[in-house]
Parts: C-alpha cells; sequence; structure tokens
C-alpha cells in the first residue's frame, strides 16, 4: 500500500472511524487470510515520501461474539490438500473477441488476429504501487540515478517534458513505469551513457508542431552506448490528436516528424508499444534485441527497422503508410552497412498497406518485407501477412541460408493475377508453402507448394493494443 502525500499529524487511533481512508482491508490470497489494517505510525524519509507501518489483524481473530470456548476435540487428521487446478490462460487486457466463423483464416499460419473494434471497455486497472516514487522530472532524475539495482520508481500521472537518463548505469535492470497505464507524460526522452532501464506504461509526444525535430527523430532515442533499454506498453504519437492522422494534409504530415522509438544499445527490446500517426515507427540498432507485439497505424517511413546482429521482429503490426515525401515506406526493412547481417528473423507479422480511406491521395504504395542490400546470412521469414499494392511483396537478396515459409502476400485492393505483390528471393535456402500474386525465385532455391493468394481467406485487422 502506498499513500501518497500523507500529512504526518495522522497518528494511528484504532478509535478513530473507519471513513477518514486510515483503515482498510487486505487480502493475502496466498494463506487465504482477510487482514483489516490500520496506520501505526507515519515517518517522513524525504521530500513528498514516507514510510508507513500498518497494524494488521486477521478478521478472524477479531472479537465477536461466541459460545464459551469448550475442551478441544482430538487433533483431527489433516486435510487432504485440494485438488490442484490447472491455472486459465492469462486475461488480455481487451476483451477477447467472437471466434471468426468456421472456414475463415486471420492470419498466416494459423495465427488468429482480433477483429478491429467492438467490445465493452475493460475497468481501469489499479494503480501501480513502490517503495520509489517520483511526482516531477526532477525528482525522477534524483531517484532514477540513486535508485538500487532491481529497484522500481512509480510515476504520478504528471508532465515530465524532455527527459534524458544521463549516467544512469544500475548493475541490474531498473523499472520506470506509469501509477495508471500512460498517465504519465513526456515530450521526449533520451538515453546518454545509460543501461539496464525498462520504461513501463508511459505516454510520448510533443505538444505541437516541433521545427527543431529533424526526419528520424523519435520520441525515444537510445544509441549504441545504452545497453539493455527495454520499452513495454507506451503510447507514442507524433503529436496530441495523432488519431486525427487519416485526414491529415502533407503540410500537417510535414510538421510532424516525430517517430516511435529507436534502440542502438545491445541487448534492448520493444514490446507491447503502439505508435499512432508518426514519421517512423520502431527501429533497432543493437545486437540481441527484439521488437514483440507491437502496433503502429499511421507512417510515413518505415514501420519496423532491424539493422544488426542476431535481431527478432515478431507478432507486430503496421498499417497505413503515407506518402508525403521521396521517401519510399517499407512495413520492414534490414541492412548493414559493410558487412554480411546475420541471423535476423521476421515472423508472425501483420503489415498492411493501407486500413481507412483507400481514396487517400497521400496514400503509399507500400513494399512488405525488404532486405533489398545484402548480403546476409540466416534469415527467416515466416507466417507473415504482407498486402501491398506495389512489387515488393517479400524481397531477399543475397541471403544465405533463408528460411521462406508460410507467408501470405496479397494485393491490398482486389486480385492481381501474374503481376504484383510478388515474393523475390536469391541466395541459399528455401522458400515454400507461400502465397503471392507471382514469384521470383534463384533456381538454386528450395521452392515446393508457393502458390496464388487465397483471396477468399478474409483478412482481419488486429485491434489497437489499448
Amino acid at each position: 500500500m502506498t499513500l501518497d502525500k500523507i500529512d504526518p499529524r495522522y497518528d494511528y487511533n484504532p478509535d478513530v472511524a473507519p471513513a477518514d481512508g486510515l483503515r482498510s482491508t487486505v487480502y493475502d490470497k496466498t494463506h487465504g487470510i482477510l487482514f483489516l489494517t490500520s496506520v501505526a505510525s507515519i515517518e517522513a524519509v524525504g521530500v513528498g515520501d514516507y514510510l508507513v507501518t500498518m497494524r494488521a489483524k486477521s478478521i478472524g481473530d477479531l472479537d465477536v461474539a461466541t459460545d464459551e470456548p469448550t475442551d478441544p476435540p482430538a487433533d483431527p487428521e489433516e486435510p487432504a490438500d485440494p485438488p490442484v487446478e490447472e491455472p486459465g490462460p492469462e486475461q488480455p487486457d481487451e476483451p477477447a473477441p467472437d471466434d471468426p466463423p468456421a472456414g475463415e483464416d486471420t492470419a498466416p499460419g494459423g495465427n488468429d488476429t482480433v477483429s478491429g473494434g467492438g467490445g465493452s471497455t475493460p475497468p481501469p486497472a489499479p494503480p501501480q504501487t513502490g517503495t520509489y516514487r517520483a511526482f516531477d522530472a526532477n525528482e525522477l532524475d534524483a531517484k532514477a540515478r540513486a535508485l538500487p539495482a532491481g529497484e522500481t520508481i512509480v510515476l504520478a500521472g504528471t508532465e515530465y517534458g524532455n527527459f534524458a537518463f544521463n549516467g544512469v548505469n544500475p548493475a541490474s535492470p531498473i523499472t520506470i513505469i506509469s501509477e495508471r497505464p500512460r498517465s504519465a507524460h513526456f515530450q521526449r526522452i533520451t538515453f546518454g551513457n545509460a543501461k539496464n532501464i525498462t520504461l513501463r506504461d508511459l505516454a510520448v509526444w510533443t505538444d505541437g508542431p516541433d521545427t527543431s525535430v529533424t526526419i528520424k527523430e523519435y520520441g525515444i532515442t537510445s544509441y549504441g552506448n545504452n545497453p539493455g533499454i527495454v520499452l513495454d506498453g507506451i503510447l507514442f504519437r507524433a503529436a496530441p490528436d495523432s488519431d486525427d492522422y487519416p485526414v491529415w494534409n502533407q503540410a500537417r504530415w510535414l510538421n510532424e516528424l516525430l517517430g516511435g522509438a529507436l534502440l542502438g544499445g545491445a541487448n534492448s527490446a520493444i514490446r507491447n508499444c503502439m505508435a499512432i500517426g508518426v514519421r517512423f515507427g520502431f527501429g533497432l540498432g543493437g545486437v540481441d534485441s527484439e521488437m514483440v507485439g507491437n502496433h503502429i497505424e499511421g507512417y510515413c517511413g518505415d514501420s519496423y527497422r532491424s539493422t544488426n546482429h542476431r535481431q527478432r521482429t515478431i507478432g507486430n503490426f503496421s498499417g497505413d503508410a503515407f506518402q508525403v515525401d521521396d521517401n519510399h515506406a517499407d512495413a520492414f526493412q534490414s541492412f548493414l552497412v559493410g558487412a554480411t547481417l546475420t541471423d535476423i528473423t521476421v515472423e508472425d507479422n501483420i503489415f498492411m498497406e493501407w486500413i481507412t480511406n483507400p481514396a487517400n491521395p497521400l496514400r503509399a504504395a507500400l513494399q512488405g518485407v525488404s532486405f533489398h542490400n545484402g548480403p546476409y546470412d540466416r534469415v527467416s521469414v515466416k507466417r507473415n501477412l504482407v498486402t501491398s499494392s506495389t512489387g515488393n511483396g517479400i524481397k531477399i537478396n543475397r541471403a544465405s541460408n533463408m528460411e521462406v515459409e508460410g507467408n501470405r502476400v496479397h494485393h491490398a485492393d482486389s486480385p492481381n493475377p501474374n503481376r504484383y505483390p510478388w515474393i523475390d528471393a536469391n541466395g541459399s535456402g528455401y522458400v515454400r508453402n507461400n502465397e503471392a500474386e507471382k514469384f521470383g525465385l534463384a533456381s538454386n532455391l528450395v521452392q515446393s507448394g508457393n502458390v496464388a493468394p487465397n483471396y477468399s481467406k478474409p483478412i482481419i485487422r488486429p485491434a489497437r493494443i489499448w
């Protein structure tokens, strides 16, 4: 239990009424005991921080009217342990959608996705609590520098401006989390000479057009000297009204050039994040890193970029690619200048060129999964769904030991037999059991089961994460 900004004049008094908020009940689910708690003492330990000592008594021990006790019975046999029940599946943040009609495929390889919209709004999550709390940017900076390894700072739902984690180097990961999901708002976040920091459930966007933003700047930026940075459950926007991106004109897009996140350090991750109306989406530049379970709607750069060894891009979504300058949008692009890029995994993603008004004059012709440059070694591209109105559905150039399997590459609007989009690959390895309008495969690749798209299987767009 955490009590924010408590007035120390409240001392423990067992006779005060529960209405003053000093009493509460706590259920210990491990032992099945319900406790009545009240404040025993409050000690100020810092500015805005208090150490609260609670007094607890199990409800079963409270004084109640009972019959006179009798002699205890003989020791009963110890009851048998109750049967162990298999745990049910963890409940998602959003209500599960109805199952699609029989025979409808929702994602390649049978990996179902939820349909957009619908469902009741779940109740708000209870606030996070923790030993360490911060109520403004100055307090966050001071506490992050001094936080013991493995601990958590809980942020009050307020404004934190442009924030830099400079010189924060815990021996093991620390976590910075919003008290309530996305209630702690930052303009931008950068890292300098930092490591082992997890940011969770924050919101990041600038409050208005920012002329200082260049074409490849991001809401969160971490360069190569910052390993072990993890982003989880963060909402990114280029502007507060980015939900209106479908009606932005070209000038408005060019005023909102902020991207989502770029993590350049090793052992970093972007997970369960969402970007709405941004320039570039999410990118990795450090080895042994991953992008998993993210969602992007509305972008005018590339949605996902992977530019170093041993990186995974799994279970992500992007939709609505805009053409506002000379950039050619890719749903996913991977490259490494001057060297062979190794061990890149792109699996179980859904990349859709367009999901709103198809007549929008700024609609881009999306390139899907792009390994344009090469050389590459050990590339896995499996069970992805790509919709595109241009040639490059999946393009893999000069890749050794590729594994390309179970992908669905469809035209974004209607069937386009024997034309495009296509799967085009050269190097070594196998390409099998894929769908595309056309295949351009080097003869030395092992090939089997590659067929034209089945447009009778509907494509169901996943709902936003929140």
